[in-house]
């Protein structure tokens, strides 16, 4: 993946910066907890991606797919603040 790219969602894996741009889209604070989930969804994605990219083809998209997902559900936690971890459903990250 593009190393701009990567610079832009690596902020996801900080809390200040998640909990920043949550108060700028919503206007109101995020608890710890939901800050820890979208961090650790977004470190996880980097590390399938990571993997991803240096594994044999033969397991190369499942470890995309699981970076896919990983993304998916940091950025759903970060734009959906009324649903939380357990609620999310796979048709959540299907239908944004």
């Amino acid at each position: 993946m593009n190393g701009d790219i990567w610079q832009k969602l690596l902020q996801l894996e900080t809390s200040d910066s998640v909990g920043l741009w949550h108060h700028k889209l919503f206007g109101r604070h995020l608890n710890q907890r939901r800050i820890l989930e979208i961090t650790s969804a977004a470190r996880q994605a980097r590390e399938f991606f990571r993997n991803a990219a240096n594994s044999n083809s033969s397991v190369r998209p499942v470890l995309t797919f699981y970076g896919v997902a990983s993304l998916s559900r940091a950025l759903v936690l970060l734009f959906k603040p009324d649903m939380g971890e357990t609620s999310l459903t796979p048709r959540d990250a299907l239908h944004q």
